[in-house]
């Protein structure tokens, strides 16, 4: 084979080679979008369980529901669900967020006006997930954050786990708590 015959060869194997590999590439995640995109796969009921919800003091149990309702693109979308009794009446809230932790903060600051808070791990002052957390597992799991200590694997906790009453912060003071945590973690000097 001739040097010629080589370079064009090389040529044309390395301008198919890139746009074939990148044509590979889309065809694959075209492949895992189209069968992740069923319509009858969602949505996908992730939690439905009794949770403690606190009023004016008094903890009251009630229904919690939480869906992975399907994709927008490559962000997912995850609504959340809690039906509070006011009276002989139901009152429905629902929010939804690119992970379930961030469904449960816009959740919990429609609750908070109305002096309500839901008793879960993912509402607790010293709990926030991590990046990792919120990308591969939805947000369902949260770290219990130690000030001084890195986050360990031993201290994830399922998101919408129960919490005891008196380890429930509001979300601003649940992101300063975090940003404290952060700050701790920074070395000094």
């Amino acid at each position: 084979m001739s040097v010629r015959d080589r370079r064009s060869r090389r040529s044309r194997r390395s301008q198919t080679g890139l746009f074939g590999a990148a044509n590979a590439v889309v065809r694959f995640r075209a492949t895992l979008i189209g069968s992740a995109v069923v319509a009858g796969d969602y949505p996908q009921l992730l939690a439905d369980r009794d949770v403690t919800i606190i009023r004016s003091g008094h903890n009251e149990l009630t229904r919690l529901r939480g869906w992975l309702d399907g994709w927008d693109g490559p962000v997912p979308t995850y609504r959340i669900e809690l039906v509070v009794r006011i009276g002989n009446y139901a009152s429905p809230y629902t929010a939804t967020g690119p992970d379930m932790f961030e469904a449960l903060v816009r959740l919990r600051r429609q609750l908070e006006p109305d002096g309500l808070a839901v008793a879960v791990q993912g509402a607790r002052r010293d709990t926030y997930p991590s990046g990792m957390a919120r990308d591969m597992a939805g947000g369902m799991k949260v770290y219990l954050m130690h000030p001084g200590r890195a986050a360990r694997m031993e201290d994830l906790v399922e998101t919408l786990e129960d919490a005891l009453p008196d380890q429930l912060a509001t979300v601003g003071d649940q992101r300063a708590f975090v940003d404290e945590w952060i700050a701790s973690q920074r070395p000094s000097g």
